[in-house]
């Protein structure tokens, strides 16, 4: 454990000087002119909303469906994109997430519902 410390130590002595470093080389080649030209803009115009796994996923397919669409190419072949993939991908992430929460539950607690929904939510994985 000692050792690994020194080592993030080490790291952490490196990436400060790399972005020390850095920020004087960009404070020199932007100036005070482009600074003060910054500071007179308004951040809150800046301002963006992340969309959601949801969100992203509707317009991949929305896509897709568009692609398919101009090229004449059946859904059938839109199933197998990497589209599709990722998100089912994600989905069963988001089961794992789910399953190794309630085991740790499972462990706190003892409880036969949990035992019986860790293992619905097992059989919905192999599914």
């Amino acid at each position: 454990m000692g050792a690994s410390l020194v080592k993030a130590a080490i790291n952490a002595r490196s990436l400060y000087r790399q972005h020390r470093d850095q920020f004087g080389y960009l404070s020199q080649l932007n100036g005070k002119d482009r600074v003060e030209i910054w500071n007179k803009l308004n951040r809150e115009e800046r301002k963006m909303e992340v969309p959601g796994q949801k969100k992203i996923y509707d317009c991949l397919i929305a896509d897709i469906e568009k692609r398919t669409a101009s090229t004449s190419e059946d859904l059938a072949s839109a199933e197998s994109s990497p589209v599709v993939f990722i998100h089912k991908g994600l989905k069963i992430a988001f089961i794992q997430t789910k399953i190794k929460h309630l085991v740790h539950e499972n462990c706190a607690h003892h409880t036969e519902l949990l035992k019986g929904s860790i293992a619905d939510q097992r059989s919905k994985l192999q599914a």
